[in-house]
């Protein structure tokens, strides 16, 4: 048999592929009908030791209506962050005098639970876009004042010295404390020091601090410190070069923000200079005594305990 007889007997196979789908087409009325409902949305978001609730009303893709809040994360966290009966006023009020349905996720159990009726189909899309854009936009509202006091502690038989800083945002915010211990020069040097890392604590907790987006107080207990940094124009003649340079750097750092430089009286009566105080002396002694990182920490967990409550928070932060 030759070549051409037999590629003519070999019968070609008959195979039959599968059709492609409609692809987005057959996904598109499900998408268009998330975008098209309406209705009330509620939901929670815990963020930076904060429960915000938000409860919108929304009409295809525009939003009508927008309530919003938020509390500290409480000790014992449910679903809503205490916060229920403010949910369930916000949904009253915005239902019309015809019901529209209600949309909860994660707050469907509770909510059912207190009689509202919660529909089981995801929510409209105009809704959780804008939750989602709503929550930082509130958080960063509660960031428009900050006071930070500074302290910096110095011994007499080692070149270790001490810095430490305290945040508070106010509003119920928990306090933010740090601390670090440094070899850094004459008492001046170490309280500008002082100065300048919570400086850069604060802006590393929430960027606006120094960018003019919030008004910033720092307390200090040196009046050298606060005269040479509330006066941009002069320098003293005899600063050495560590405090021109911390000078320096301070002003780079705070030449866009919103920062008062202020003196307060050293161990008197204003907690958050103190708690800086007792935080420096902590870090100062740590190195000092060669103490292990574990060891340091319980001494600071004392410090915690001892200033709970000092701003009406019922927890601290701690920044390294």
């Amino acid at each position: 048999m030759d070549s051409s007889s037999a590629s003519a007997t070999v019968a070609t196979p008959s195979r039959k592929l599968p059709l492609p789908g409609p692809g987005l087409l057959r996904l598109r009325p499900a998408f268009v009908e998330v975008g098209a409902r309406h209705g009330i949305t509620a939901a929670v978001k815990f963020r930076g030791g904060r429960c915000v609730w938000v409860v919108t009303r929304t009409q295809g893709p525009d939003v009508v209506d927008m309530h919003i809040g938020s509390t500290l994360v409480p000790r014992i966290k449910d679903h809503c962050g205490g916060q229920l009966a403010e949910i369930l006023a916000a949904i009253k009020s915005l239902q019309s005098t015809v019901e529209v349905p209600v949309y909860a996720d994660t707050l469907a159990g509770l909510l059912e639970a207190a009689g509202v009726t919660v529909s089981p189909l995801y929510a409209p899309g105009a809704a959780t876009a804008a939750i989602e854009n709503a929550v930082p936009e509130h958080l960063e509202s509660l960031l428009t004042n900050l006071v930070i006091a500074t302290d910096a502690s110095k011994g007499s038989r080692s070149s270790w010295r001490g810095h430490g800083w305290v945040m508070d945002f106010g509003l119920g915010s928990p306090l933010i404390l740090g601390l670090r211990a440094s070899q850094h020069g004459n008492i001046l040097a170490a309280e500008l020091h002082s100065i300048h890392l919570g400086l850069l604590a604060a802006r590393s907790r929430f960027s606006g601090t120094l960018d003019g987006r919030c008004a910033v107080t720092v307390l200090s207990d040196n009046q050298t410190a606060v005269n040479v940094l509330a006066n941009p124009s002069s320098l003293p003649s005899g600063l050495n070069a560590a405090c021109r340079a911390e000078v320096a750097g301070i002003r780079a750092l705070t030449q866009k923000s919103l920062v008062a430089f202020q003196w307060v009286k050293g161990h008197g009566s204003n907690d958050l200079n103190n708690t800086a105080d007792r935080l420096a002396v902590l870090a100062r002694r740590a190195k000092e005594a060669e103490l292990t990182s574990s060891q340091r920490n319980v001494l600071l967990c004392s410090i915690q305990e001892s200033v709970l409550g000092l701003a009406g928070q019922g927890s601290l932060a701690l920044a390294a």
